[in-house]
């Protein structure tokens, strides 16, 4: 976050403390010409938070991701913060992240003009905060080539974001940019995991297939079938690769227990996040207290049944006496 404020200042581009009181320069503009929808303000500010990076990496480990593994990020630029975290929490576990993202954004987030989501993570790089661009840009907006946003302006980040070395994608039917993602996520070996971050279209295809599914997404979740649609997350499912998805902030903070929109930031290691034990940790804590509990009730059950038969013996010689 200060490689990025200095960045701003260095671009003359001001932080509103009015909307970013925590000065994270991670929350955009009220409306822009590459704005797409209206956000929720507490939400972005969320994902501002250095707490972020830590819950990314509890979600990241609770879905097998160990050092080596490829992480597929695909984030529209509406929760910038979100993005940023994932990109350092796979950096802080020793993955491979590759990222994709949009130049649209919603309200409150990388939807400044003159500095997208693709210009943050670029400069992150140049100030080696993390180690690698976006490895493919689509422009987002109405069926992601940029619907409904200023065309100039979207042009133009897209002709920076192909001068930083980035794919520009330019799909507009669904199951073709879903299969284009998959081959820019594919490059160097198969992915462990998606995060999913934010709205956009080719996360799951027209609708919501995916209501009120927030966080670590498993495919043994979905025990009867994957919810129907040709979207990305539909995609990795299928594959039997999870799926971190980060969406309903709100939904998502009351399932991690971190802090929704906090002002000031929680000091640092004392949030309700830190105290919520990992699924996964639960699973290996309470095994072999399971495994002891078994065995305990099985030898109870078999002491009972020894004195039952004991008891049944001496009842039929009685009677033969």
């Amino acid at each position: 976050m200060l490689a990025l404020c200095q960045e701003m200042a260095e671009r003359g581009l001001a932080i509103d403390k009015a909307i970013d009181p925590n000065g994270s320069g991670l929350v955009g503009l009220p409306f822009s010409g590459i704005t797409t929808t209206l956000g929720s303000l507490g939400a972005k500010r969320t994902g501002a938070q250095p707490d972020a990076a830590a819950l990314m990496v509890r979600l990241l480990r609770d879905a097998g991701i160990r050092r080596g593994s490829i992480v597929a990020v695909d984030s529209s630029g509406s929760f910038p913060g979100f993005a940023i975290a994932t990109l350092v929490a796979s950096k802080e576990i020793g993955a491979e992240a590759v990222l994709i993202t949009s130049i649209g954004s919603s309200t409150y987030g990388a939807n400044r003009p003159e500095f997208t989501m693709a210009d943050i993570v670029e400069a992150l790089v140049a100030r080696g905060v993390i180690p690698h661009s976006a490895a493919a840009i689509s422009a987002g907006g109405g069926g992601d080539v940029g619907i409904g946003m200023d065309g100039e302006e979207t042009a133009q980040a897209l002709a920076r974001a192909r001068r930083y070395g980035a794919l520009v994608l330019e799909e507009r039917e669904l199951s073709r940019n879903v299969a284009a993602r998959r081959a820019v996520f594919e490059r160097k070996g198969s992915p462990a995991v998606l995060v999913s971050i934010g709205g956009n279209w080719s996360a799951v295809g027209s609708g919501e297939a995916f209501a009120g599914r927030n966080g670590l997404l498993r495919p043994e979740d979905f025990s009867d079938e994957v919810p129907l649609g040709a979207g990305l997350i539909q995609d990795f499912l299928r594959s039997g690769i999870p799926v971190i998805r980060v969406l309903d902030v709100k939904d998502l903070c009351a399932k991690t227990g971190l802090a929704f929109d906090p002002t000031p930031w929680p000091e640092r290691g004392r949030a309700a996040l830190y105290r919520s034990v990992s699924a996964n940790r639960i699973a290996i804590l309470s095994g072999p207290l399971i495994a002891i509990a078994v065995a305990v009730v099985i030898r109870r059950q078999n002491e009972k049944k020894a004195t039952r038969l004991a008891s049944a013996r001496g009842e039929t010689a009685n009677a033969k006496t």
